[in-house]
């Protein structure tokens, strides 16, 4: 949240984040069916110049 990141760059990183994360647990052979998902929001730093609206 922090930094002057624009929301594409948040989305990236984002994206990125949730299928390492989906890889491992499918490399340790977590049943997806099991999962609870905890929701998250991809936003803009709150520095940047270009505030993403809704």
């Amino acid at each position: 949240m922090d930094g002057n990141q624009t929301i594409a760059q948040s989305l990236e990183v984002h994206q990125e984040t949730l299928h390492t994360v989906f890889e491992r647990l499918y490399l340790y052979r977590v049943p997806f069916e099991q999962m609870i998902l905890k929701p998250s929001m991809v936003i803009s730093g709150t520095d940047c110049a270009e505030e993403a609206t809704v």
